[in-house]
């Protein structure tokens, strides 16, 4: 075997052995990944329930190596959600690995995406970015099929790259690149309850192996076609279609936003503008 995997895959990966099973005593019915989802009822849109629905899903995802986007979650304001709904994933696939963005971090990155503490993590989290975001080295882990560089104490190491990424910030502004691989959650400010965070902790810890079946069988599910075009034909024809209502209508609006929200697009189009006054 080339990996061990203590959380499912589905369809499973070739030379990977799995730790997880199902609960016996479990039928999955859908209703506890509904509540998760529930638990982030401040979604803007239905299509953001439905990319939030397909993000818990896409750790699960057995498909190509590096054909996972990156989810930026937004918000117009501290106190959204947007970090919780990040660490719930974490918690939910055995923890995250944190990135902080910023040189430092990133010269760390490939070796601590190696370390044996990581290997059986499958979420790297850029928690509350400011400004501008762009990173070389991020857009090529996102897409990269294997990730291999130096281990600690070890040398040449190398990982088949099925992890999933989450960026939250409020307000970013994200280069072409990241804009490109990125599907876009936006959450508006709830109702404050002080409790909620726990809850949600609490939820995800006593019911993760139901939640997990539940997600198995999401993705077991037969995909409809779609006439949906992305760069990221292979995750949305693995996991969108069967986690939304209307792919279609998720993925039109998600290019929208990846235009709305890109820096250097923007930057163009006022040079432009200049040139042709």
């Amino acid at each position: 075997f080339d990996a061990v995997e203590v959380f499912p895959h589905e369809p499973q990966m070739s030379k990977t052995f799995y730790l997880w099973q199902a609960p016996e005593e479990y039928e999955p019915t859908g209703e506890h990944l509904k509540a998760l989802v529930a638990f982030f009822d401040n979604a803007e849109t239905q299509d953001d329930a439905d990319l939030i629905r397909a993000m818990f899903c896409t750790p699960a995802w057995g498909g190509m190596a590096g054909a996972r986007p990156l989810f930026v979650v937004m918000a117009p304001d501290r106190g959204c959600g947007k970090s919780s709904l990040a660490d719930a994933l974490g918690w939910l696939y055995g923890g995250a690995i944190e990135l902080e963005p910023h040189q430092r971090g990133e010269d760390r990155l490939v070796s601590r995406l190696l370390s044996p503490a990581a290997l059986t993590k499958r979420v790297v989290r850029i928690d509350n970015a400011k400004g501008l975001f762009s990173s070389a080295v991020v857009e090529s882990l996102i897409t990269a099929p294997a990730i291999s560089g130096h281990r600690y104490y070890t040398g040449e190491a190398q990982r088949v790259n099925s992890l999933t990424w989450v960026l939250t910030g409020n307000g970013l502004r994200l280069s072409t690149d990241f804009a490109q691989r990125s599907f876009i959650i936006n959450l508006e400010r709830p109702e404050y309850d002080p409790a909620w965070r726990d809850r949600l902790q609490q939820y995800v810890e006593a019911h993760r192996h139901e939640i997990l079946a539940d997600i198995v069988a999401v993705l077991q599910k037969p995909a409809p076609k779609t006439e949906a075009k992305s760069r990221w034909a292979s995750w949305v024809a693995g996991v969108l279609v069967r986690a939304s209502r209307d792919p279609e209508h998720v993925v039109k609006i998600n290019d929208e936003r990846a235009a709305e929200y890109d820096e250097d697009r923007d930057e163009a189009e006022l040079i432009i503008a200049a040139r042709d006054t």
